[in-house]
């Protein structure tokens, strides 16, 4: 089965539009009745909430294969809640990162 490296983006942020743009991704905004398919979209994020037909039909692309990255907590049940940190500490000796101590967020 061939597929597309695409993104598809059910929101109405900026934010996530231009960070698509400044990564260079293929992508594109899917209105209520887009079709989605595994062919088509390597990825689907979901940014607000959805209508019965929307849900439905990614719930279809996910039994399919699909990945969706969900920042409202529409697929796992639950709200989502922020938090704020200001570093990431690499955690295992494994780690591709084990030789960095921490990484400042900003």
């Amino acid at each position: 089965m061939k597929r597309r490296i695409r993104i598809g983006y059910v929101g109405n942020s900026y934010s996530w539009e231009q960070l698509l743009d400044q990564l260079g991704a293929d992508w594109k905004r899917l209105e209520p009745g887009d079709s989605v398919s595994v062919q088509d979209f390597s990825c689907v994020i979901v940014d607000r909430t959805l209508n019965r037909l929307e849900s439905s039909s990614l719930n279809n692309y996910l039994d399919n294969g699909g990945a969706i990255i969900d920042t409202i907590g529409s697929f796992c049940g639950q709200s989502i809640t922020s938090r704020t940190f200001k570093e990431i500490v690499p955690s295992g000796i494994e780690s591709l990162f084990n030789h960095i101590n921490q990484i400042p967020v900003y």
